[in-house]
This record gives C-alpha cells, structure tokens and sequence, in this order.
C-alpha cells in the first residue's frame, strides 16, 4: 500500500511543462526533448530501465499497491512525448506532398502510441481507486478528461467524426463548471479547467458541422446536446457518461468532500473576484493571469483597508500619507506584473498564428469571453488609473504641506503663511506624469473602443494641462516674473474652457456619481468652477502684486496708507514758491522796514553794476512773509504808475526753514524732505 495518497495535478503539471519548454511557441522538437529527458529521469528514479546492454530486459509490471504519483508521472510523461512526437513529424514542411506517406503514417502511429500511454495511465488510476481508494477524486477526474481529449484529437485525425465528437464533448463537460456544481476549488483551477476547454472547443464545432449537427458554432449547446441529450436530462442518466466515466456521482460527491476539507487549509487558493468593463464581466482564463490578478486583489484589500481606517488622526510627519503612497505602490508593481504576463501571452498568441479569440468554457453563462488583447488593454488601463491616483495623493499631500509663518512686510507686526517655494515646482512635475499617464491611456484599444471614454480621457487631459500651467505660473509669480505668470494664466483659462466643453458631453458629468471606468479621476461641474474661481483670484492677486512692484499703491492696503500723501493743489503757491516781499510792498505803497520812507513817488532804481558782470546777491529778510511771524496784510491793488527799471534780483537757494542752504535741497526746492 501507498504511504501517501497519490494526488496528481495533471492538468497543472501539463500546462506549465508546455508553456515552459516552448509549447507555446509551437516549438514541438524543443518539448520532445524536454519529455524525453523527464522519462528517462523518472525511470533512473524508479528503477524501471531496461538496461544498458544490447540485451532487452522487460520490466516487470508494478502492483497497484505500489504505484505512487511518480508511477503516474512517467506514463504521463510518455504519452506527452509520443503526442508532441506526433506533432512535431506533422508541423514538416514536406508532410502534404506527394509521396510523403511514410510521414504521415509515422505520424499517426506515434499519435496512437499516445493514446495507449495514456490509456495505462487511466487504468492504473482506476485500479488504484478499486484496490486502495487511496487516490484522490480530483486527480481521476482530470485523468479522464486527459485521456477522452487525446482519444478524441485521435478520431479527429482520422477523420472519426462520428467518434470524435462524443469523447471530445465529454470530455469538454466534465470540465465545466457544469459537470463540478458550480463549485470550483480555486479560481486557478477554473482557470486552467477553460483553458483546456477552450483548446478542445475549436475541435468541438469542427466535428459538429462536419456531422451536420444543427448550430454547430454553438459549442456549450452541442456538448449538452451529446452529453446529456437534447432533453437536457440529469447527468446520472447519461448514457455516454456511464460507458466512460463510471460511478461518476461517486466522483462527485469526492471532489465536494476534498474540497471542503481544504476550505480552511492553507491548499486551498483564493478566489478571483469577478472583473468587470463597462458592466460586462471580463473572465480571466488563463492560469498565471490569474495567479498575478489574485496578488492584486489582495494588494488592492490592503489599499481599501488603509482608507476605511484613514479618519484616525494622522500622526506628526504624514505618516498615514506615506503608508498609504506604499499601499499605492505596492498595488502598482502587481498590476506592472499582471501586464507582463499579458503581453508576453499575447506575444505568443501572435506566435502561434492564433487569431481566434477565447471561447467562454461549455455551460458557462455571462457571454462570450474577450481575447487575451483585451485583457492586456485592460490590464494597461487599471495600471495607469492606479498611477494617476498615486500621483493625485501626492499633489493632496504636497498642497496639505504647512507653511512657515513670517511677519507681515508692510507692518512688521503680526504673522501670514508664506507658500514654499518649492511647492508649486512639485506639483508642475507630478502634473507631468499624470499627463503622460493619460497620454497613454488614450491611445488603448479599450478607451478607443467606448464611446463615453474618449470624451472623458480628452477632457482629463485638458483640465490636467490647465492644472499645470496654473502652478507653473505661480512658480514665476514667486520669480517676480509676473508677465509670463499672467500670460500662463490666459492659457491655463483656454485649456479650462476645452475641458469644460468636452467633459459636459459625458453622461457622468452632470450626475454626482462617476462610472468605475472613471472614478480615479473624478471631474464634476463643481470641480470645475471651483478650480475657475481660484484662477481669477490667483490671476487677480499676480495683478496688483505687479502693480505695486513697478510703485503703484492699491488703496486700502497698508502700504497705501503708509505712502506720503502730497498736498492739495490749492497750498502749491503758498509751500512752494518764495514771495518777493519787497516789490509786493513797495507797489502797494507801503513802506519797506528798515528803510526810511520817500517823500515823493518812488524813483527808478538805476543800476550800477557792469553790463556783463552777473548781479550780486540780495539777501533780506521779510517778517511778513506768509507762514511766519509777520503780520503784515495781503493787498493786491497795483499803482496806476509804472515804477522805472529795476535792478534783476539774483535768485536765492532758501531752505524750508527760510534759512539759506545749498547742495541737494536747494536742486530740488522746498517740497523736498518737507513732512
């Protein structure tokens, strides 16, 4: 008897053997190679070589009490090698020539050598189960799937297809998640139970309409049709389960007890939950998409946890900013994974020559399923949404930055908030990087492909470009610059006005929720006024901050009021010109103080000095002047006599204080350093 239960994952054994060692590639002489190598490693292992010498030693046959899964691997391995044998005779380029049916009968034989190894393979399967039980329901199951498949492949070769069909569409069925309840252990293991459907499902219809069977294109149709018969009757009574499958029930209701012992082990893998574009599911069925989805999902829970729990108060520093930035990154670099497995399956897809999209597994529901292109858009798009909203938290956290607080420049007193000037050069290169994340996501298939998401992307864009020259031209607003901040303000008005004109075209636009498609970058018509006021205030601030660089005062500020203020024009007479005091008093009639007054009228004063000397200098002081102490009375009458020449005073240079001065006061007049 066997010391442990033999569980054999066949179908997941096969499928990373072929992807790894060039299968996928159609590269059938790399994984000939490769089998043989495993047979013989597997032989050395258990001592079944049948010598080195020239002389054939038989090996005795091995109880089924002693088969272990090794046993299994080794014919399962030597039906692997005969069937790529077969394959690898059939891709010659010389096979469909004339008188090339040595080749073709080589083929065919290797192809039944095939099947008869897998054919060991189910019946030491079976007496295992009739004589031990000790092996597990799962494996059996894929075991006849194995063999009905390569049967099948076989009649199919032949022409068969009256013989074909039946094996091929069970074994279709008992892939299903029909023939498994519904009931799958893992998403993986879903996913790698359609990705052998899908292979069949090709051979399927070919069969079908081969035979005449009435819509043949349908492929769950059909197999329900062969399997359980046009009634649709319960899988029990299946008469072509019984002959190939028996105690199929049994089978059954041991995979449903495997599976719930392993609900709460470690084996038992998570569950991919169901994706969706624009409301219809997108099935992921391939198994290492799947694989890198899961890590996904799960990187993604760790993300929505931390923003359920992100009300708490953050600690000093930003932690909770940075712990979540990591969750952020974290989800990115399994999303940048995920889009590596899909490109280099797509990639092989196009090697292959296969340019049949994916076919949704027999008696799945929910539509036909898309292509590996698809997924790879797909997978594209959530990588760059999840960019955007990473390089959208840092812009929140950058904006959220304190600000030192300085004393005001125009008091001296009190305190106001001066912005970093490393700010605004931050958010102008994070804004760059959500650019080109939005560049790039709309030149994918998916985004091309909707009509509600070209507007959306288009309009993201616009509004992006206007958010970065915004802080571009606060960035020159720090400079002084204000004439290229204000010319990028006019610009950044444009770039507002196109992405309000293109974005109200969507249907999200006016309703307050947005679509999952969009919802990284969410846009409303709030957003945009709100973003439209603070830009005519930004715009209007630069104005009048370059209005007082250039000394201007805006009324009303404390600089307006601090500035000296010049006095009204009616006092300019009186401030600022010196009165000639003397000739005022002497036309009046009055009499000039300290000078004896004339007995008659005033004679002509007649000048004695040369013709071309300058004058000299006349100082007197004038008690009367105005402003000061004298109090003589203004009179502006005029004598009807008109007084003969008179001597030309030399102009005198009088300081504010009616003193005499000289140097800069005495340039500039009387206004100057008067309070």
């Amino acid at each position: 008897m066997a010391a442990q239960e033999v569980n054999l994952k066949v179908l997941a054994l096969i499928n990373e053997e072929r992807n790894g060692y060039g299968l996928r590639s159609n590269e059938y002489a790399k994984y000939h190679a490769h089998c043989s190598h495993k047979v013989q490693r597997l032989r050395q292992k258990l001592k079944l070589t049948h010598g080195k010498g020239r002389e054939f030693k038989k090996v005795a046959p091995v109880s089924a009490e002693a088969l272990t899964n090794e046993h299994l691997q080794l014919s399962l391995f030597e039906a692997e090698r005969a069937w790529t044998h077969s394959h690898e005779i059939s891709s010659a380029p010389d096979i469909s020539e004339e008188g090339n049916g040595a080749l073709r009968h080589a083929s065919t034989a290797r192809f039944r050598r095939a099947v008869s190894h897998s054919s060991t393979l189910l019946s030491q399967a079976r007496s295992i189960l009739s004589t031990t039980k000790n092996i597990s329901p799962t494996t059996l199951l894929e075991i006849h799937a194995y063999h009905l498949t390569l049967q099948g492949r076989f009649y199919l070769r032949r022409d068969a297809f009256a013989e074909a069909l039946p094996l091929l569409a069970l074994a279709a069925y008992l892939l299903s998640p029909a023939a498994l309840n519904e009931n799958p252990n893992s998403s993986r293991e879903e996913a790698l139970y359609g990705t052998f459907a899908d292979e069949i499902a090709p051979q399927i219809r070919y069969a079908a309409h081969s035979l005449g069977v009435k819509n043949a294109y349908d492929t769950g149709a059909v197999v329900q049709a062969v399997v359980l018969g046009a009634a649709g009757k319960d899988a029990a009574s299946s008469a072509l389960l019984k002959e190939h499958v028996p105690n199929f029930n049994d089978l059954l209701e041991g995979m449903r007890k495997e599976r719930a012992s392993e609900a709460g082990s470690s084996q038992r893998r998570g569950m991919l939950r169901e994706v969706q574009w624009e409301g219809a599911p997108v099935p992921i069925r391939v198994p290492e998409l799947v694989d890198a989805f899961l890590k996904v999902q799960a990187a993604e829970d760790v993300l929505v946890k931390g923003e359920e729990s992100g009300d708490a108060p953050k600690s000093k520093g930003g932690k909770g900013a940075r712990s979540k930035v990591a969750s952020y990154d974290a989800v990115l670099l399994a999303l940048a994974d995920a889009e590596s497995v899909a490109q280099t399956l797509a990639e092989a897809k196009e090697l292959s020559g296969s340019s049949e999209s994916q076919a949704p597994a027999p008696g799945a529901q929910g539509g036909p399923a898309r292509d590996i292109h698809f997924v790879l858009a797909y997978t594209s798009y959530r990588l760059l949404a999840r960019r955007i909203e990473r390089d959208l938290l840092l812009v929140d956290s950058l904006l959220a930055t304190p600000t030192p607080q300085t004393k005001s420049p125009a008091t001296g007193k009190g305190k106001e908030q001066q912005e970093d000037p490393r700010i605004n050069p931050g958010l102008v290169k994070l804004y760059d990087a959500i650019l080109q994340s939005l560049e790039q996501m709309r030149n994918l298939s998916v985004v091309d492909e909707s009509v509600e998401l070209v507007p959306s992307v288009e309009g993201r864009l616009a509004f992006s470009r206007a958010k970065r020259v915004f802080h571009l031209a606060r960035t020159y607003a720090t400079l002084t610059r204000y004439a290229e901040a204000l010319s990028l303000t006019a610009k950044a008005s444009l770039y507002l006005r196109e992405a309000r004109s293109i974005i109200s075209t969507t249907t999200t636009f006016s309703s307050s929720t947005t679509s999952p498609e969009e919802s990284h970058y969410p846009i409303t018509a709030d957003t945009l006024t709100a973003f439209e006021e603070s830009l005519a205030k930004e715009e209007q601030k630069m104005k009048m901050a370059w209005y007082t660089l250039n000394g201007g005062a805006i009324p009303g500020t404390p600089e307006a009021d601090a500035k000296f203020k010049k006095p009204s024009f009616l006092d300019v007479a009186f401030n600022y010109i010196e009165l000639p005091q003397d000739r005022l008093l002497a036309r009046a009639g009055k009499s000039v103080p300290g000078s004896a007054a004339p007995s008659g009228p005033p004679s002509p004063v007649i000048s004695k000095a040369k013709p071309n000397a300058p004058p000299s200098p006349v100082a007197s002081k004038n008690p009367s002047l105005p402003g000061e102490g004298g109090g003589g009375k203004r009179r502006a009458k005029v004598e009807d006599q008109v007084p003969g020449p008179e001597p030309v005073p030399e102009p005198k240079i009088v300081s504010s204080g009616g003193g005499l001065t000289g140097g800069l006061s005495g340039i500039l007049g009387g206004w100057w350093g008067k309070k």
